[in-house]
Formats: structure tokens, C-alpha cells, sequence
């Protein structure tokens, strides 16, 4: 399918759902979400530096997305990102889904929050390892 821009792209319920299924599906993400008691992530999309439009993804007591609304929604957190780099994961699912360790190192750099906001993300996922 072609698309003019991810804006777009993320009307579609097909591409939402491909979001919320590739990050239920990998437990760095639920995890975190669940420990830093994330219920609405607000994701702040530009592009070339500027805003363009945002999405607030819902979250239950699990970590699990459960929908993504257009708009920013009371989030609990908001983060920046380029909108190609979104629509390279939307592209790169299936290698997302297969290396989804080396994908979250890859790409956690590309989305922009408050220094103390991804120094809570990573206490939590380090907490969660010792665990393990």
C-alpha cells in the first residue's frame, strides 16, 4: 500500500494495530511501562525538527497497549520522534519482532524525552533483569 505520509498512515486501524501488537509483544516495552506506571504515552511526531501531528497510546495495569488515540490525551509522559523513524519500524516489523533487543538499542536513542524520564525507563528494565 502507498502512502503519502505516516500521518496517514496511522488513520488506518490495520497500522495502529500492528503497533500495539509489536510492542505487547515484547516484554522491555510492558515492562517498563507497567514499572513506571505509564497509562497514556503521548508520542509527539515531526518532521525535519517540526511537529507535525501526535498519538497517545492507552495503556492497562499490564503495560499492554490496549488503543492509540490521535491527539495528546492527559499523557503520563510525552516523547519526540521523526516520523521516518517510525515509518522504518512500521517497515521493519518482522525484524523487530526477531530481534527485538538489538531493535530497542537501535532505536531508543530516536525518541526524545526528559533526561529523567529515561533514566526511570532504565532503572526499571535494569531492576527487572536482577529480577530475572
Amino acid at each position: 500500500m502507498s502512502y503519502t505520509n505516516l500521518e496517514q498512515r496511522m488513520e488506518r486501524a490495520a497500522e495502529r494495530q500492528k503497533i500495539i501488537g509489536l510492542l505487547n509483544d515484547t516484554s522491555l516495552y510492558t515492562s517498563a511501562v507497567k514499572r513506571c506506571g505509564y497509562h497514556h504515552i503521548a508520542i509527539q511526531v515531526k518532521e525535519q525538527g517540526e511537529p507535525s501531528f501526535s498519538y497517545t497510546s492507552i495503556n492497562d495495569e499490564t503495560g499492554k497497549i490496549v488503543d492509540i488515540q490521535k491527539g495528546t490525551i492527559n499523557p503520563d509522559i510525552t516523547v519526540e520522534v521523526e516520523a521516518d523513524v517510525l515509518s522504518e519500524i512500521l517497515d521493519k516489523e518482522e525484524y523487530i519482532r526477531a530481534h527485538p533487543i538489538a531493535s530497542a538499542l537501535k532505536y531508543q536513542s530516536k525518541f526524545k524525552m526528559p533526561a529523567g524520564q529515561k533514566t526511570k525507563i532504565l532503572g526499571t528494565l535494569m531492576f527487572r533483569k536482577k529480577q530475572a
